[in-house]
């Protein structure tokens, strides 16, 4: 015989299994919504940097650096350059070899740049597209992965063929790609 209070108690462990249901069903949804932001920014910066390596990649040092070339270009000579850097003529000689050596610190270039009325930049320009960087990192995964998935196959028979064990890799690079695991980065064995 069911009594009132347990008629009470049932329905109140039912309101909270349904309203625990609902909080599992928000936290998935905001999850979801997390990585998506996630996987959209990423996707931005590497929009963002493939464009920059698009725009810079056939732009060199000049061979007399920056500074030189700056400076020859606007006429100026080095002692010009010094009073405007309220420093020595020696100190921008030395500074136009130490970028020609590649040991020009930071601090220095952009000293020289505002003395010549430039903006010193820095950044990195990836060699080649950001997604295909990515998408051979994935495949020497997926290759790894299926090599040693491939050991204990052919010990029990079940070796893939060519064309299957291509299509696999196609699979699993695509799955790295979308979620790429903590030693994505590290040299796959």
């Amino acid at each position: 015989m069911i009594t009132s209070s347990h008629s009470i108690s049932y329905l109140f462990t039912c309101f909270l299994y349904f309203f625990l249901y609902l909080y599992c069903i928000c936290l998935y949804t905001i999850l979801e919504a997390t990585m998506n932001l996630r996987s959209i920014a990423r996707s931005q910066k590497i929009e963002k940097l493939d464009l920059l390596r698009r725009l810079l990649s056939s732009q060199t040092r000049p061979k007399s650096g920056w500074i030189t070339t700056v400076r020859e270009a606007l006429g100026m000579t080095t002692e010009q350059v010094a009073r405007r850097a309220n420093t020595t003529r020696a100190y921008v000689s030395n500074s136009e070899r130490a970028e020609r050596a590649d040991e020009i610190t930071f601090r220095r270039m952009q000293r020289m740049a505002e003395a010549i009325n430039c903006d010193f930049v820095y950044f990195l320009v990836p060699r080649g597209e950001i997604s295909k960087t990515i998408e051979a990192q994935a495949e020497k995964h997926a290759r790894a992965l299926l090599r040693k998935a491939g050991v204990h196959m052919s010990l029990e028979g079940q070796q893939l063929d060519n064309a299957q064990q291509e299509q696999e890799v196609r699979r699993l690079t695509q799955e790295l790609i979308a979620n790429p695991p903590r030693n994505f980065w590290s040299d796959p064995s």
